[in-house]
């Protein structure tokens, strides 16, 4: 109905993008739909797994939410892994490229997200280097410690108000 707001909560959100894929669409579609394939069944699988929701996929990338933040990484970090050794079989070794944010969405009828959190996400994965997962300071906040997750400091950037930004090099759970 037009004018009913929408409902919203917290959530981690992350989105996650194929590297290279228009390149590789350019040089072989079949290649490159196989790439999305891949990607579409990995992320079903892997956003399951860590008790996530997969909100929609958008050509090469994908944007799911989850309960927590820990999670949200968790997914990501194995997501991220899992890509690259299985985009193998396609002739090229892919990575993605996997932003994650913490903040308040709002649900459209349809299960879609939207708000700033689900753009700050967005903006976050572009700024991700081939193969990163890389948080927003507000991930930092719940997950520094004894989370099991190793972060690296990025350079200041324009993303969210030039607040700085992490890369999660390795997650010590082996997930």
């Amino acid at each position: 109905m037009q004018g009913t707001p929408l409902p919203h909560r917290l959530a981690a959100v992350w989105f996650a993008d194929v590297v290279g894929y228009s390149a590789r669409a350019a040089e072989a579609e079949s290649g490159a739909l196989q790439l999305v394939e891949i990607l579409q069944a990995l992320s079903r699988e892997t956003v399951r797994r860590y008790e996530g929701r997969i909100a929609k996929f958008v050509g090469d990338a994908v944007l799911a939410e989850f309960p927590s933040t820990a999670l949200a990484v968790q997914a990501a970090v194995a997501l991220s892994r899992a890509y690259l050794e299985q985009s193998v079989a396609t002739g090229h070794a892919h990575s993605l490229t996997v932003g994650v944010h913490v903040g308040d969405v709002a649900v459209g009828w349809d299960g879609d997200l939207y708000g700033d959190a689900v753009n700050a996400a967005s903006r976050i994965q572009e700024a991700a280097e081939p193969g990163q997962v890389v948080a927003s300071q507000d991930v930092w906040r719940q997950l520094r410690g004894p989370s099991g997750v190793l972060f690296r400091t990025l350079r200041r950037s324009v993303l969210e108000r030039r607040r700085p930004h992490w890369s999660i090099r390795r997650h010590s759970r082996g997930q």
